[in-house]
C-alpha cells in the first residue's frame, strides 16, 4: 500500500442494501437517504465494503492491483482442512539451503491475506537473506545478555542454550 486510499461510494450505483453497513468492522457507513455514505476516511481500509457491494458502488483506491473477483468460490474438504491444522507444527530446525525469492513471496502474499484482529492488516515482512548472519549476532549477543535474567521470570529458560545460531 503506497498510495493515499480513499473509499467511495457511487450513487448512482448504491442501492441501499446496508450491506456494507452491516459488515464494516469499524461502523463508518451508515445509511442517509437510502444510500450508503462514509462517515470519514479514517478508516481501516479493509475492504469488507467493496468486496460485499452487489452493485460494484464502493471503490477504495490506492492499491497496487486491483480486488480479486472470486467467480467460482473454492471447494475445500473439511475433514482434510481440519487435519490440516490439527497437524500443523512449527519446525525450528532449518536447513541450511536457500529459498527462492519466489517461495518468500509467496509465504509474504499469504501472510497479507491472512485474517488479522478487526481486518486491520498492520503487519510488515522483513526479510534477512544476505545480512542475516549481522542481525543474528546482535541478536544472540543481547540474548546472552538478558538469559539471567529470563532464568528467574521464565519457567523452560535455565533449559536453553543460546548458541551461535540460536535463532536462524
Amino acid at each position: 500500500m503506497k498510495y493515499q486510499h480513499k473509499i467511495e461510494v457511487n450513487k448512482d450505483l448504491c442501492i441501499g442494501c446496508e450491506l456494507c453497513k452491516n459488515d464494516c468492522p469499524v461502523n463508518n457507513i451508515i445509511i442517509e437517504n437510502k444510500k450508503s455514505v462514509i462517515k470519514n476516511q479514517d478508516c481501516l481500509m479493509c475492504g469488507h465494503c467493496v468486496a460485499i457491494c452487489p452493485k460494484e458502488a464502493i471503490t477504495l483506491t490506492g492499491f497496487d492491483e486491483p480486488p480479486i473477483e472470486l467467480t467460482n468460490k473454492p471447494i475445500l474438504d473439511q475433514d482434510e482442512l481440519l487435519m490440516a491444522i490439527k497437524s500443523r507444527r512449527s519446525i525450528r530446525k532449518f536447513k541450511d539451503k536457500e529459498v527462492s525469492s519466489e517461495i518468500v513471496n509467496q509465504i509474504i502474499e499469504a501472510g497479507r491475506y491472512t485474517p488479522s484482529a478487526k481486518n486491520s492488516q498492520d503487519v510488515s515482512y522483513i526479510v534477512l537473506d544476505n545480512k542475516k548472519g549481522m542481525y543474528e549476532e546482535v541478536a544472540v549477543k543481547f540474548f546472552r545478555k538478558i538469559k539471567p535474567i529470563a532464568n528467574i521470570a521464565v519457567k523452560h529458560s535455565k533449559e536453553l542454550s543460546i548458541d551461535d545460531n540460536f535463532f536462524f
